[in-house]
């Protein structure tokens, strides 16, 4: 019974754990705000690139004559 007492009395590991608890939040936000950054990205390019597929920005040159 006196280990289970000494057990939760000793504070060492304490430190350990909230470094561990603080750098898992920090990955979950940067995995979550790279994430939300990759889709916007991808949603910008799509719209850019489905812009220039139109012919709104296709210019045809007029033929030359012949001499």
């Amino acid at each position: 019974m006196l280990t289970w007492n000494r057990a939760f009395a000793d504070d060492s590991g304490q430190d350990v754990i909230e470094y561990a608890l603080l750098t898992s939040v920090f990955a979950f936000g940067a995995i979550a705000g790279m994430l939300a950054l990759g889709q916007a990205m991808n949603t910008t390019y799509s719209a850019f690139d489905t812009g220039f597929q139109g012919d709104a920005y296709v210019e045809v040159p007029e033929p030359l004559e012949a001499p």
